[in-house]
Parts: C-alpha cells; structure tokens; sequence
C-alpha cells in the first residue's frame, strides 16, 4: 500500500539533480512532437513536424524506416502488436488518422472524418477500436470499418490528451480549459472534473494499476491524483513556462516528466521525491516515456532530435 504524504510537505522536500549522457537520433527537419518504444523495446518510433514518422535502430542508433503521407506536423502515435504484424497509428494537424504496417512500411488506411487536428491517438487492448482526441473531444473510432463511433463532449476549449484505464471503463481527457474530465465510457457521462491546474492541462497518463492519475500542466506543475476521489495527492513543481509530458514507469513507482525548460525528471512515488534531472536537449522537450522494460527514457524535442537515456543499469 502507498503512503502518501501531505501535499504541503512534498513542495517542500529537497531534491537531487543528476546528468546522465543519452544516445542521439537525429535526422528529422523539424520539431518532433513524439517517441514511443516499439513493444519489444528494440526500436524507437518518432513523430515531426516534417509530416514524417521515423523508426530507428536503437543499437544501431540509425534510421530503419521513414513513414510519408500526413501533410503537416505529427502529433501523436501509438504502437500496437497484433498476431501477425506491428501495426501504428497517427494523428497530425491534417486531421488524418493513419494506420501503418511498421515492418512493411506501408500505409494500410486513413480515418478521415475528425473535426480538427488530431491531437492524441490511442489504440484500445484489443486492438480493434482507436480513442483520439481533437478540439471537440474524445472520439472512438472501429480499426477495421474505418467509422467513426461514439464521441465524447464537454470540455470548453482544445482537448490536448487522452488515456484509458487498464480496465477501459474509464476515460481521462485534459483541456486547455485547465481542467481533467474523467468519464465512464459505457455511460458516455463525466463522472468528475478535476480543477487544480490553474492553466492549459496538456498530457494525462493513467497509473499502470488504474488507481492514480498523472497530469502535466503550462502551470508549472505535475499532479498525482487519487482516482477513486478525485483529489490530488501530490504536486511536483519546477518546470519552467510549463510541464508538457508526463509518464509512468511499468512498475508504477516512478514517473518522468519533461517541459519547456528543456528538461526531463523523474520522481519517486508515492514520496514526490526527485530522481533524475536530465538536461541534454536544447529546446522544450515535448514527449517523455519509459521503455518496456522501465530501464530506459526516451524523448523528443524542440531541437529536432529524439534521444535515448539509460536510467537503470542492466
């Protein structure tokens, strides 16, 4: 069981900066918005403004793969592996939703239909559904039918993130509006606005056991809420003009965060407590993430490069 300590006692505990050198991957002409780990942790996968997706080698630390057909920057991207191949699926500001086969390189279809940019995109456990996210909110989407399903509206302004609990009976949706919608899918009802984020609330990230939700806020700070009531049981501060990304390691202990102040952390949960102060990019870091293994972090920036950190030893 967690122990959490009082929120007040938290901005107060001292922390500890440490650097570590990452591995670098660069190539990409612009800006890159996103990295996520293949599941089998070999491969990097990355998103830019360049409207290209890009796959690398991380031994290697070279480019595979180069994925063209989004007109204008790529957002977001997640991986999914099914039985027979290793499929992606992005969202860019040309409202495309694009299903790819990563080992052929091919693109498989388009989702057309969204509003607006496509500002976050999720693959369900099955496989067979898509949650993304635009300025009207949260919308499902059927993998194989191409249609577009269930949308889920409320917020007051652009829906920046989405994330589903492990179970799937539950979604959160952060907004620009500084607030966190959490909402029960069968339902398609709010069941709890969250409030403590005094500015735009960009990036959610549910707790690996579904118990705690992760916020990252242009406010400055990084929350931990408490899902059952709502509340918040930790504020992590000190990313300056903003935090953008925030993440869980599998095991749940620990998460990382990045912002505009060109740095990654990571914190110890429950205590708060600061792990790592990473600062080798040149510009906001957008995108954080753990690997599969939770031994390493990678991320992507403003400096047009995705780099790779080791956090553990093996």
């Amino acid at each position: 069981m967690k122990t959490w300590l009082p929120v007040a006692f938290l901005l107060a505990t001292p922390v500890y900066a440490q650097s570590i050198r990452p591995r670098n991957y660069e190539g990409h002409d612009h800006e890159v918005a996103v990295v996520a780990f293949t599941p089998d942790g070999k491969s990097l996968v990355s998103g830019s403004q360049d409207s290209t997706i890009r796959l690398w080698d991380i031994r290697q630390e070279k480019e595979i793969r180069r994925f063209k057909g989004h007109e204008g920057r790529v957002l977001s991207l997640h991986l999914f592996q099914d039985k027979k191949k290793l499929l992606l699926v992005s969202g860019g500001v040309d409202r495309a939703i694009k299903l790819w086969d990563v080992e052929a390189g091919k693109e498989i279809k388009t989702l057309s239909g969204s509003k607006d940019a496509v500002s976050c995109v999720r693959f369900t456990k099955d496989g067979r559904r898509l949650v993304a996210t635009n300025r009207l909110g949260a919308q499902f989407w059927h993998v194989n039918y191409g249609t577009d399903m269930l949308l889920l509206e409320g917020h007051d302004d652009l829906v920046n993130s989405v994330a589903l609990t492990p179970d799937e009976k539950f979604l959160a949706t952060a907004s620009a509006d500084k607030t966190i919608r959490i909402w029960n899918v069968s339902d398609e009802e709010t069941v709890k606005t969250l409030k403590d984020h005094t500015d735009w609330v960009r990036c959610v990230a549910y707790s690996p056991d579904g118990k705690y939700l992760a916020s990252a806020s242009r406010d400055e700070t990084v929350r931990i809420w408490d899902v059952a009531s709502g509340t918040t049981l930790l504020v992590l501060p000190g990313h300056k003009k903003g935090a953008y990304c925030v993440s869980w390691s599998p095991d749940g202990k620990t998460v990382a965060t990045s912002g505009a102040d060109k740095r990654i952390r990571t914190w110890e949960i429950p205590t708060g407590k600061m792990q790592l102060d990473l600062y080798r990019h040149s510009d906001t870091v957008y995108w954080v993430t753990f690997s599969p293994d939770g031994r390493f972090l990678a991320s992507a920036g403003a400096d047009k490069s995705v780099k790779l950190w080791e956090i553990k030893e093996e």
